[in-house]
């Protein structure tokens, strides 16, 4: 949700040639902490890493709004990028650890498809949230997803 309106509020404050970098420094972070995430995962285990980073993206989340100079969104992006790799890094560990071998494959596949549907989902909501009818198209499209496979949470 912060992507489309970040470019134009980065404008008004003065940081129209930085604007690209401010936007890329989240992903970039993000990829940079996935192997130091991954390897914090096996030292401390994967759940204090995926709430550790939900935690974090949440409260960088609710700073976006205070932050009124270009330096601290170029902080703010680091530390959110950072943080956001910890999250996914960890439930594809944790997946991994409780899935049985046969069904890896397929639960690895859930978590792409489910991931992919979250954002597809959260951005239709938010550039169609003013018509009440893009909401029911994008859940009656969900609903199919709903009965996908019901055999895949039966991990035995």
């Amino acid at each position: 949700m912060i992507i489309p309106e970040l470019p134009e509020y980065l404008t008004l404050l003065g940081g129209a040639d930085y604007k690209g970098l401010i936007i890329s420094l989240f992903t970039l972070t993000a990829m940079v902490s996935r192997p130091f995430s991954g390897k914090l995962a096996d030292k401390i285990g994967r759940v204090p890493v995926i709430i550790f980073g939900a935690v974090v993206c949440f409260i960088c989340s609710l700073l976006y709004p205070l932050v009124v100079s270009l330096a601290g969104f170029f902080l703010l992006r680091l530390v959110h990028g950072f943080s956001t790799g910890f999250t996914p890094t960890g439930i594809a560990a944790y997946i991994a650890d409780i899935v049985p071998a046969h069904r890896r494959g397929e639960a690895m596949g859930l978590l792409g498809t489910v991931t992919a549907v979250g954002m597809a989902v959260a951005c239709s909501w938010r550039f169609g949230g003013e018509s009440i009818w893009i909401r029911r198209y994008v859940l009656l499209l969900l609903l199919p997803c709903l009965g996908f496979n019901r055999n895949s949470l039966n991990y035995t």
